[in-house]
């Protein structure tokens, strides 16, 4: 008999906003880049806002969908078993990402936190998330994904599509096709103030 434990788990919303909700805040995010610079960090090609300005969860046109990731966040850590913690948790850092034509994220990790959560305002067709499970040098990755194992996971960016996860799950965007990505990221911890 095979038992699992502790399994990876991702959190996905669809429709989160209206179209037109979601266009506002994508020109919120353009205005925050032309303010606060137009960044391109190592991991990606791309731009973000993560170094330079990473609390936009404090600004009125975000407060909406701030409420609204936190809320799904605490749901999502009652469901893996955190409910003595869940509300606890709050927002850490929230930060906008644009890519274009080819951008990509390399494979990475979020730390400082429990959870991370992207939102999808703008997103071509055929744009993807890839969470990928890294097993130890001694203990290599399966080489078939069975009805209990897959060392991947590939979700759609759609529109509207809200993705959290654990933070200690490796994740990338590959190269998107033509046309816009603009996310909303954000890292959410415990607060035992």
């Amino acid at each position: 008999m095979i038992r699992t434990f502790a399994p990876k788990t991702v959190y996905v919303v669809d429709n989160v906003g209206s179209s037109e909700e979601r266009d506002v805040l994508a020109k919120e995010c353009r205005m925050l880049f032309v303010n606060h610079g137009w960044k391109r960090p190592g991991l990606f090609e791309g731009y973000s806002l993560y170094s330079d300005y990473n609390k936009i969860h404090l600004e009125p046109p975000f407060k909406q969908i701030s409420e609204f990731i936190l809320h799904s966040a605490k749901k999502y850590a009652c469901d893996i078993g955190y409910s003595n913690y869940s509300d606890k948790l709050h927002i850490l850092s929230m930060w906008a990402n644009m890519h274009t034509n080819g951008g990509f994220i390399w494979p990475h990790t979020h730390t400082e936190c429990i959870f991370s959560a992207v939102y999808y305002l703008k997103s071509p067709d055929n744009s993807s998330l890839t969470f990928s499970s890294h097993d130890s040098l001694f203990f290599p990755s399966n080489t078939e994904t069975t009805a209990i194992y897959s060392n991947s996971l590939v979700l759609d960016t759609l529109e509207g599509r809200l993705i959290i996860f654990r933070a200690d799950l490796t994740h990338e965007t590959r190269h998107i096709p033509e046309g816009e990505k603009i996310a909303i990221s954000c890292n959410i911890g415990f607060k035992f103030v």
